[in-house]
């Protein structure tokens, strides 16, 4: 009997001092396991975002703290440069953003998350342009190669242009009398691309073509060679006509064909 009296004091001088743990950490302000899956509560949202240091090819932003009634634990940072987006994280409220593009435009958007998941609303965002940082114009791209020709289109390919920053788009131009110069296709290099094709052309016509390179500072690289095609006559025109003769066991179907060239007459049963 004693023992079974020991062994019942222990468990009941072990399940009190479970309890003033738990008093005690509730004192402190250590937050109840459950609170954060019970709370529903949303975080503010971050103050405006501001720069505090900058380079050609970096960015430290920093924001206004969110508050919550447990505790902000995140912040998300996004930037989004036409459609492509980047993505982040920081448990404060800045970041140091690394490898961006000098003279690119970027939209920066913070968002703050709770230990449940409540996201904050209306988030600030910051459109922001890098400093220039590219002297050096893109290299002359390659010299157009003509596929696919028709008598109203050709397609044209090239080798891509040289670039020490990035590419921003190719314009390719027509050649016309006295050589001037017509703008007929520009091509993003969002995902980048060196090929085009050119709709619109008249049949059995010689045109010459030109590609320049254009990067995200506005500098321009010398015109590629040209090079010169001739689009294909036009189809012949045809007219049909047909006649149709029925009886109860069978028909005769005649067909006309009339063409510039010649006419042919076909007829069947």
């Amino acid at each position: 009997m004693p023992d079974r009296r020991s062994r019942a004091n222990r468990s009941k001088a072990a399940a009190l001092a479970a309890c003033a743990l738990a008093v005690t950490l509730v004192a402190a302000g250590a937050t109840p396991a459950h609170a954060a899956a019970d709370d529903t509560e949303r975080p503010t949202a971050p103050g405006p975002i501001t720069v505090a240091a900058i380079d050609t090819t970096w960015v430290e932003l920093t924001w206004a703290a969110s508050t919550d009634n447990v505790g902000v634990v995140r912040y998300p940072v996004s930037a989004r440069f036409e459609d492509n987006g980047l993505t982040w994280s920081t448990d404060t409220n800045s970041i140091r953003i690394t490898g961006l593009r000098p003279s690119r435009t970027y939209t920066f958007f913070v968002s703050a998350l709770d230990a449940a998941g409540n996201g904050s609303p209306s988030n600030p965002s910051l459109r922001l342009t890098m400093p220039p940082g590219d002297d050096q114009p893109p290299g002359a791209p390659g010299q157009p190669v003509a596929s696919d020709v028709t008598a109203t289109a050709v397609r044209l390919r090239w080798a891509h242009s040289v670039e020490n920053a990035a590419l921003e788009r190719y314009e390719v131009f027509r050649v016309d009398a006295g050589g001037a110069l017509t703008l007929v296709r520009d091509v993003s290099q969002y995902p980048p691309l060196n090929s085009a094709t050119i709709n619109g052309l008249a049949p059995n016509t010689t045109y010459t073509f030109v590609v320049r390179a254009r990067d995200e500072v506005g500098l321009l690289s010398v015109l590629s060679a040209p090079v010169t095609v001739t689009t294909l006559p036009p189809p012949p025109s045809c007219a049909v006509r047909s006649t149709v003769g029925q009886w109860p066991d069978g028909f005769v179907a005649r067909l006309a064909v009339t063409t510039p060239a010649r006419r042919r007459s076909t007829g069947g049963r």
